[in-house]
């Protein structure tokens, strides 16, 4: 995943999946994991994490599953045993980049709310 390319590619279509999602093959959420698997081994072994790709992994996984004997098996069950989730220092920094993330957010639409409010009140004196 050393292509920011591709890497932009995949945070797109993972940010895509913002609410449950039904899979209906098990092999398919195997595969998945798979694919989840593979780019977390690769953040193990780099020493900077792109985490928003991380985050893209880990919001997407709590949301794809398969429905088995009305059961759902969500695609966090085949990534719980990965090495990664032993990294310390990686956990560190993707909590304090979260949290400067939704400050940011936060502060962004505070900001055009405020605007809309303006334009508004330009309105209402015209």
């Amino acid at each position: 995943m050393n292509d920011s390319d591709m890497r932009i590619a995949m945070i797109e279509v993972l940010k895509e999946v913002t609410a449950p999602r039904r899979i209906s093959n098990l092999d398919c959420l195997k595969l998945m994991s798979d694919v989840f698997r593979y780019v977390l081994a690769l953040f193990v072994h780099e020493q900077n994490i792109d985490f928003d790709l991380m985050s893209a992994l880990l919001d997407s996984s709590q949301n794809l599953y398969f429905l088995q004997n009305n059961r759902k098996i969500y695609l966090t069950t085949f990534l719980v045993d990965h090495g990664i989730w032993s990294n310390i220092r990686m956990w560190k920094e993707c909590i304090e980049l979260n949290i400067k993330s939704k400050m940011h957010d936060s502060t962004e639409r505070m900001r055009i709310k405020e605007n809309m409010k303006q334009v508004q009140k330009s309105k209402d004196t015209k």
